[in-house]
């Protein structure tokens, strides 16, 4: 009986498992043109603790939107971004989904909603 309960719930984990993955690959990337500003924040690791000494940048659009600025996909240079911190500003990019950290699936990274960034334009 035990056998029996335990490979249900075995099933159902399965299920739920390939249902979220399913709903996960349908995000598409968006070309997006939006007003915010740049901000750099702590890094903060996965079990919480704040790392100030590396920073991240993201792209703020309102009170309750950020979008993390992935660098390495992005087409503007750095040092344009550095110049754009804390200004008003609009851009162009893609907000995709997908991991922050690595493009590689075998290692660890934090996944999410990230700005690929083509282009700012100062307001």
């Amino acid at each position: 009986m035990l056998h029996h309960i335990l490979k249900n719930k075995i099933i159902i984990i399965i299920a739920l498992a390939l249902v979220i993955c399913s709903c996960a690959s349908t995000k598409t990337d968006s070309y997006s043109e939006l007003s915010g500003t740049f901000i750099q924040k702590p890094f903060i690791n996965k079990i919480g603790q704040e790392k100030p000494k590396f920073k991240e940048w993201y792209f703020v659009v309102s009170d309750t939107s950020e979008y993390f600025v992935k660098l390495s996909k992005s087409k503007v240079p750095l040092e344009k971004i550095k110049q754009s911190e804390n200004k008003k500003c609009r851009i162009k990019g893609i907000i995709r989904f997908g991991m922050f950290d690595s493009e590689d699936p075998n290692v660890q990274s934090r996944a999410g909603e990230y700005l690929e960034l083509l282009e700012i334009e100062s307001e």
